[in-house]
């Protein structure tokens, strides 16, 4: 609903390639929100008239609903468990009554989750955390369970999976030139079916309705 309400609220300009697609709010840390193209993940290339062309055979072209072989590559990213953390705390989270740590994982996925591992909580929790990611609904439980263990690194996976896509412009900062977000920014390597589908998953996350009460101008 609000993405039909965007496209209502949306005026478009000659120098956009891609018809009818809305301006989405961006914010810069210590600007207040604006309206722009740049949270739709990819290049600007992808977008505007007046800019070089790049390649098709790019991520964000790829097919993001049926992805070869998902499970078996992201199985291939999985790594040893070296735990960092003195046993008593895992053993302290062992302790916890169990509603209590049904709630703390459910609180995984409520807000942004750090890409830096804490490992105060045993890996068979983040095993079952990992099922849980909601745009791996695709999933080869069966495979999972049967070409792995308790002894590999389940949390650093599932931060790596729920990293967040960044804009050209949050990418910026650093030297060089701007290039678009990908998972190979968080080591890891899968199918680009799977970085396009993170992608489309937070743009859709990041939609509220309130944002429709802005003007929607087309870049």
């Amino acid at each position: 609903m609000t993405l039909e309400r965007r496209i209502q609220k949306s005026s478009w300009e000659y120098n956009a390639k891609v018809p009818f697609l809305p301006a989405v709010p961006c914010q810069i840390p210590g600007d207040s929100v604006f309206l722009e193209l740049d949270n739709y993940y990819i290049p600007r290339q992808c977008i505007y008239e007046r800019t070089p062309r790049l390649s098709a055979e790019q991520w964000w072209n790829s097919d993001s609903l049926h992805i070869p072989n998902l499970t078996a590559s992201l199985l291939s990213n999985l790594q040893p468990y070296k735990p960092t953390s003195p046993s008593r705390q895992l053993r302290y989270f062992e302790k916890l009554p169990q509603n209590i740590k049904q709630h703390i994982m459910f609180l995984v996925f409520q807000q942004e989750l750090p890409s830096r591992c804490t490992y105060v909580m045993p890996q068979h929790y983040w095993k079952e955390a990992f099922f849980g990611i909601p745009f791996l609904w695709d999933l080869d439980r069966d495979l999972i369970d049967k070409a792995s263990s308790f002894d590999l690194d389940w949390e650093k996976l599932t931060r790596q999976i729920m990293c967040p896509a960044e804009t050209t412009w949050e990418r910026r900062w650093g030297e060089g030139e701007a290039r678009p977000w990908s998972y190979d920014d968080c080591g890891l390597i899968v199918p680009p079916g799977l970085t396009n589908r993170r992608r489309i998953w937070q743009i859709v996350e990041e939609m509220y309705p309130d944002d429709v009460e802005m003007q929607h101008w087309g870049e």
